[in-house]
């Protein structure tokens, strides 16, 4: 890998992540097809996405934390939402590897696009507040794994916009979307690894992720606290809607 095709994935993995450790979402959404567009293969982007996340994710979780944008280790609803959103993404995990391969991905990706698409229309035009309820929280937990299981992707559109239609404010449900998402991504970076071994890893393309991500990482849970609370949401419910938009065009069309 070049000096600069190295610079540029760095500066790429910089910006993907300051998205999603400000709104919860968009880093292996954007990252993925641009690495495979740019000549890298699934087996070496996968593994460089989940790991780098894997960093990024604690170090945003933790800066959210000290921020106050959630309580992720006091004993409240924060911390509890998170370990049911981990417990919830075990037990996905073994359900979605079991059953993975009998359907086409075409299938499940596309129902993913669809479930984003009505959260975003859901919080964009839901007038009154979400009640909160926690079966709501157990259920989006196990659907955003499974997804993140069986596809690779829409764990953050689902947690963070599952939250909030759970009952939870914007910026505490980005925050436990980005520290909850970690241990799914070690997961499925360990099973990665187990099924497929080190020769996978292109560890050019891991570091430069790698160092973007942590470079990044500790600045998004800034811009959450300092954006005001009904323009998060409204741009939330956007970036679902574009987010699920361009999975289908990229599914049917590119």
């Amino acid at each position: 890998m070049g000096i600069l095709i190295f610079i540029l994935i760095l500066v790429m993995a910089f910006l993907a992540e300051l998205l999603d450790s400000s709104i919860g979402m968009g880093y292996g959404t954007l990252l993925a097809p641009i690495l495979l567009l740019m000549g890298f293969i699934p087996v070496e982007v996968v593994p460089a996405i989940l790991l780098s996340q894997v960093v990024g994710g604690f170090i945003a979780g933790c800066f959210h934390h000290k921020i106050k944008n959630a309580d992720l280790l006091g004993n409240g609803r924060d911390r509890n939402i998170s370990l049911i959103i981990i417990l919830c993404s075990v037990a996905a995990i073994v359900f979605a590897v079991s059953i993975s391969v009998k359907i086409p991905p075409i299938y499940t990706k596309t129902y993913i696009s669809i479930l984003v698409f009505v959260m975003g229309m859901v919080i964009l035009f839901k007038k009154k507040s979400f009640e909160f309820k926690w079966y709501k929280v157990i259920i989006f937990g196990l659907v955003s794994s499974f997804n993140k299981a069986i596809s690779g992707g829409g764990f953050g559109p689902i947690v963070t916009s599952g939250q909030v239609v759970s009952g939870r404010s914007c910026k505490n449900s980005v925050g436990v979307t980005t520290i909850s998402e970690v241990p799914v991504c070690l997961l499925s970076f360990v099973t990665y690894l187990g099924m497929s071994g080190t020769s996978s890893l292109n560890y050019s393309l891991i570091t430069a992720l790698l160092i973007g991500a942590f470079l990044s990482a500790p600045i998004g849970p800034f811009i959450t606290k300092k954006i005001n609370t009904n323009k998060l949401k409204v741009f939330l419910a956007l970036l679902l809607i574009v987010i699920s938009i361009w999975s289908i065009i990229k599914i049917y069309i590119l």
